[in-house]
């Protein structure tokens, strides 16, 4: 969630949305309905994840169908492969990298 005059990054705090951007910080209690609210439809469960993964994980939870469901699956399975590969050649980088 974003702060909404400064559109910076809030972090839950608790049952607090904070943004630390200001002097004090402002706190949005975090049963309120988020200002910039995903579009209807959209599962509350996949919001944290990174964008990529949480597309294909709501597309295959909202399909009816059994065979697309089924094509659906394997896109999230190569999604989240790709993804944790990209992530573990990152981490792999990095650590070479400091040595």
């Amino acid at each position: 969630m974003n702060y909404p005059q400064c559109r910076q990054p809030m972090m839950l705090v608790g049952r607090y949305w904070m943004c630390g951007e200001h002097a004090p910080p402002v706190t949005i209690p975090f049963d309120q309905p988020d200002v910039e609210s995903a579009p209807a439809g959209q599962s509350d469960q996949f919001t944290r994840l990174p964008s990529l993964p949480a597309i294909t994980l709501r597309e295959f939870q909202e399909e009816k169908q059994s065979v697309t469901r089924l094509h659906r699956f394997c896109d999230v399975v190569e999604i989240l492969t790709r993804f944790c590969t990209i992530t573990a050649l990152g981490e792999l980088r990095y650590v070479a990298q400091q040595n």
